[in-house]
């Protein structure tokens, strides 16, 4: 899907609305008070009511967007822009490109869609499809901190498709980084309640994701095709985004990675949307 058809699909509020409405009711609609079933559909305030315990839900809830006071399209576009660049778009450029004030707003935006990405990164990583240990790794730099033993550079290991996955597949193209050092164990817990504060949405990704990887096994040896990903890692880390604190590098890293994976698409916009609500349906 080009940005045309997307227009033409997707003209405004209402379209998008009777999108997520007939995606959702073809996958099926689950009270999350009682787990019935059965609801009606409220014309007039938009959402589904339960027949059994009258409980509400509406087109947002269970998706990226809960709790998000911006309009479907708004995500909708978001969506879009985030899936159909082999690259990333920055927070400046996203806020310019959807014509929206508040830079925080799109910041955590865009945060919620790259937090959804590493879901599905993650989700490939539990299915068995990638080696639970990394074969290579690489230094890329983060933003400095303040104080000054902080270390400008952080270890990115790299964990190729495994070879039963890759064989059962046909092919081996698939890839994860793991961003496994740095200072997030340090970070206090935030609470999500709190109002006017933007919680660090990532935790530790070597607890994540369960692995340690002793000294001796480190490797230098890079492949051609492992060195190209670091270095367009790197150009879009540094070039785009500027560099990025130790703290959120992981959720702009499994975006790296959500787009490699999903390379093979026809139209990774759809796709996206599909796992979406597939996930949360």
């Amino acid at each position: 899907m080009n940005f045309k058809d997307f227009l033409t699909k997707f003209p405004d509020e209402e379209s998008c609305q009777n999108f997520i409405k007939a995606k959702r009711e073809a996958d099926g609609i689950s009270c999350r008070k009682c787990g019935c079933k059965n609801h009606y559909w409220r014309k007039k305030t938009k959402v589904w009511q339960c027949k059994k315990c009258d409980y509400r839900t509406s087109l947002k809830v269970g998706t990226v967007m809960e709790n998000s006071n911006l309009d479907i399209r708004t995500w909708m576009c978001a969506f879009f822009l985030s899936t159909h660049t082999k690259k990333s778009y920055s927070t400046c450029e996203m806020k310019r490109l959807l014509g929206m004030s508040r830079f925080e707003t799109v910041w955590y935006l865009m945060h919620r869609i790259r937090q959804f990405m590493s879901h599905e990164n993650k989700k490939l990583f539990e299915c068995g499809a990638f080696d639970h240990r990394p074969k290579l790794y690489m230094k890329i730099p983060v933003r400095r901190r303040i104080k000054k033993d902080d270390t400008p550079y952080i270890e990115v290991f790299i964990n190729p498709e495994s070879k039963t996955s890759s064989l059962l597949r046909g092919s081996s193209d698939l890839m994860l980084m793991i961003a496994a050092s740095g200072d997030v164990l340090k970070e206090p817990e935030m609470d999500l309640k709190k109002k006017n504060r933007y919680p660090a949405i990532i935790k530790d990704r070597q607890r994540d994701y369960d692995f340690k990887i002793p000294e001796h096994e480190k490797s230098n040896y890079l492949p051609a095709w492992t060195l190209a990903m670091f270095q367009n890692l790197k150009a879009v880390l540094k070039g785009i985004h500027h560099l990025v604190d130790q703290k959120y590098i992981q959720l702009y890293i499994d975006e790296f990675s959500y787009k490699y994976n999903s390379r093979m698409y026809d139209n990774p916009f759809e796709s996206f949307l599909n796992s979406v609500f597939r996930r949360f349906g």
